[in-house]
């Protein structure tokens, strides 16, 4: 999508606006956030036909040791707790000679044929989506037998593997709902390490998961900044071409539940800049060198602007920020464009179109010369082609943010 905005050089001046200075809060701790997304493994017993899926890597390891089910693998991945656009997936069991593990979520007839047929009910499993999100994936269930005598069900995600499956007489029964698509791990870029961090091919997703479960050892109370926070996003530089003088960020954006948290939290998005992240030092207090320096925008709360956007000015040791325009408030389950552009004299046009509608007309808009915006002896950096993507965190809410089609290009 192409952001309907007269093209044309960067030269007015906005109306001056308040400067409100903000500190960026530092932390000394490391930062290791608990995935947001937990495997749900599986196990298969060829004597009774039935198919155990688990969050607890334990269970799943006991019932190959002696149980008789074998090939433990990962098959899916789930939210830990309830969100805003999940339904959980509920556990039953029934005894021989049926023996079976039910897994059902809120089909009606899930649930009646398993109070009619004596199945005992266990507990959440975990939590899936609705309906499709960004970079999810459709969880496929398939069963086999009768429904009063032996019966098997088995979930999938891939659709050849759905389709080996009926080629070999299994049952197409629904899709349960949908499922993260994740092969990132902690720390970033390893190749091993904790998985469960979300992945959106040509996009980003930003998270925070406060609420506890037993299986969660995660929080985001006390005074860490970034606590139960995933989702930076840092490139150092890009190529800037020849001739080129702007550099131009367009994404997608849409949440289940971010725009009605409280006032403390925001997105923060830096163009024509950099930020070097230690992730042992999240606000790298102690080396000013890798901080971030950069001039974009914040997505959300600051004071009491609610949930808007305006201009940001990011430098080492702190930020300003433009004052509150009076411009339109973002809403959860809508889906904006965002075009955001910067250019080599620091000055930023940005604008924000509903998505969903053929509208061209920008809902907020704001141009600025940036310069003024940074102090503390900092100025706008000129040489730098990179840019970063974050969030900043205060609330004990939890929280997904999707940014799809995401493209940084210079004009």
């Amino acid at each position: 999508m192409t952001l309907p905005l007269p093209h044309r050089p960067f030269g007015r001046l906005a109306a001056c606006a308040l400067l409100v200075l903000a500190p960026w809060m530092a932390s000394a701790t490391p930062y290791t956030p608990a995935p947001p997304f937990s495997a749900i493994y599986e196990t298969y017993s060829p004597s009774i036909t039935d198919n155990l899926y688990t969050m607890d890597y334990a269970e799943a390891l006991s019932s190959t040791n002696g149980a008789g089910y074998t090939n433990l693998r990962t098959a899916f991945y789930l939210e830990r707790t309830p969100q805003a656009h999940t339904k959980p997936m509920y556990r039953y069991v029934k005894g021989a000679p049926q023996t079976e593990h039910l897994f059902i979520t809120d089909f009606p007839q899930d649930l009646a044929d398993a109070q009619a047929l004596g199945y005992i009910y266990e507990g959440i499993t975990g939590y899936l989506y609705r309906s499709p999100v960004p970079g999810s994936l459709p969880l496929y269930r398939l069963s086999r037998g009768s429904l009063n005598a032996d019966r098997v069900h088995k979930f999938v995600t891939s659709d050849s593997e759905k389709n080996t499956l009926i080629a070999q007489g299994w049952t197409f029964d629904h899709i349960e709902g949908y499922v993260p698509r994740t092969t990132l791990y902690w720390p970033p870029n390893a190749s091993s390490g904790t998985p469960g961090f979300p992945l959106l091919p040509n996009g980003h997703i930003l998270t925070r998961r406060c609420q506890q479960t037993p299986l969660q050892n995660n929080t985001c109370t006390g005074t860490t900044f970034r606590n139960g926070y995933f989702g930076y996003k840092t490139v150092l530089s890009t190529f800037k071409p020849a001739g080129a003088t702007t550099q131009v960020m367009e994404f997608d954006l849409w949440s289940p539940d971010y725009f009605d948290q409280p006032q403390s939290d925001h997105i923060a998005i830096g163009l024509h800049g950099r930020w070097d992240i230690d992730f042992g030092n999240i606000d790298n207090v102690s080396n000013l060198a890798r901080n971030h320096h950069a001039l974009g925008i914040a997505i959300g709360a600051f004071e009491k602007c609610g949930m808007t956007v305006r201009l940001e000015a990011f430098w080492p040791t702190g930020n300003n920020v433009s004052r509150c325009g009076g411009q339109a408030q973002l809403e959860n389950n809508r889906l904006y464009h965002f075009r955001i552009a910067v250019t080599d004299k620091g000055e930023i046009e940005y604008a924000v179109t509903p998505g969903y509608m053929d509208i061209v007309t920008p809902i907020i808009h704001g141009f600025y010369n940036g310069n003024s915006y940074f102090n503390g002896g900092y100025t706008f950096p000129t040489q730098e082609t990179g840019y970063f993507i974050a969030t900043a965190t205060a609330s004990e809410e939890d929280y997904t943010v999707y940014l799809s089609n995401l493209s940084v290009t210079w004009e």
